[in-house]
């Protein structure tokens, strides 16, 4: 649990530093879902549950995460959650997204539709400011694919 908590608090750190920095600045369509996500975590409890998928044009693979999103009681990033992350080119025979070849990453969401992941296997973090389409987080990243981030409902 401490190791946890230590993972969360660092991640923090790094995604207030991005704000910081003035890279996070999400497109305005993404303003009221964040607005009712973090309401619905910082009134209710309970988490979201997550798909996050990229689509990679850099390299032939494509990137899968589930995970679940709590609220950090933080008015900048209000969400964050845990995900393993599966990819196409591992396999496990000739089945691609091998489970047992997972990553591991920390997501925040950020107020206006920022997203920040930690990628916890490797050691280091994007942020990306997304643009919204009902409970979807998109954006194309010239050179390096599509990134989605899509909200599946939330419950205790």
């Amino acid at each position: 649990m401490l190791q946890g908590n230590l993972r969360v608090a660092l991640g923090i750190a790094v995604a207030a530093s991005a704000i910081a920095e003035g890279k996070a600045h999400a497109d305005s369509t993404c303003t009221a879902l964040m607005t009712t996500v973090a309401n619905q975590l910082n009134q209710h409890g309970g988490v979201y549950n997550f798909d996050l998928v990229i689509h990679r044009t850099d390299v032939t693979l494509t990137e899968y995460s589930v995970g679940t999103l709590h609220a950090t009681g933080g008015p900048a990033w209000p969400a964050t959650g845990n995900a393993n992350q599966l990819f196409s080119d591992r396999k496990n025979g000739s089945q691609p997204f091998n489970i047992n070849a997972a990553d591991s990453l920390t997501v925040f969401l950020g107020a206006t539709g920022s997203l920040f992941i930690n990628y916890n296997t490797w050691g280091f973090s994007t942020t990306w400011d997304m643009a919204c389409s009902g409970s979807t987080l998109l954006l194309d990243v010239p050179g390096e694919g599509v990134v989605s981030l899509t909200l599946r409902g939330w419950h205790l």
